[in-house]
């Protein structure tokens, strides 16, 4: 898919200069950052809205409408119709189901956005996963939750988090996945919260990790 990006980019790019000719015959071999210069010149093209839309809402795995209204917070603007538009322009945006409800940028671009996006703003991209984080527990989409409560690298955040919803997770057997989470906390974090450890523990014992069970008894 990687090139395949590369020649989008490139095509959108070329929208925006009369001389076609010249822009493709300046790049060579030499161009060791032609990805990210063409995603420059994508961004440019787009309004200050459009740019701030794809830079914060690419942090997202998938999204839909109201994920990307809680990121943005502005009243003004519209999630669900700014996807929309997006998927008409062709931007890199892939609808995941037949409603138009959920999506997701092509893998280059997400990467290539994040890269923008920490280079720009690099001092909002821990509360936008807060914010997504937020959300997502309020929608009942725990996993990805609890994944962008680790990037926030706010422990305490992902703590409480993780404290509330791993014993739900035990109990529809899903014991592999409260043990990965146990193990993202850095030790100094875990030793303090004695629910995670007990979450852990059980997590261990249930899923009959026994190459692990030294680790459930401390």
């Amino acid at each position: 898919e990687g090139w395949i990006a590369g020649l989008q980019l490139a095509a959108l790019s070329m929208q925006g200069h009369k001389d076609t000719d010249s822009f493709i015959q300046a790049f060579t071999g030499s161009h060791h950052f032609i990805l990210d210069y063409l995603l420059e010149e994508v961004l440019q093209q787009q309004s200050e809205s459009v740019q701030a839309f794809l830079l914060r809402t690419s942090i997202l795995e998938r999204m839909c409408g109201p994920v990307c209204d809680a990121l943005l917070r502005d009243p003004s603007f519209s999630g669900q119709a700014t996807l929309e538009i997006l998927e008409h322009l062709n931007l890199f945006i892939i609808p995941l189901d037949q409603s138009r409800q959920w999506y997701r940028y092509h893998h280059l671009f997400a990467d290539l956005l994040r890269h923008a996006l920490a280079q720009k703003f690099s001092r909002k991209v821990l509360a936008l996963h807060l914010r997504a984080s937020q959300w997502l527990e309020a929608s009942g989409f725990i996993p990805e939750a609890v994944q962008h409560a680790f990037r926030t690298q706010n422990w305490l955040y992902a703590a409480e988090l993780v404290e509330r919803h791993a014993w739900n997770m035990i109990l529809h057997s899903q014991v592999g996945i409260v043990s990965e989470w146990c193990r993202t906390f850095p030790e100094s974090v875990i030793g303090k919260r004695p629910a995670l450890c007990v979450f852990h523990s059980w997590a261990l014992v249930i899923g009959f990790k026994k190459d692990d069970f030294p680790a459930a008894n401390v």
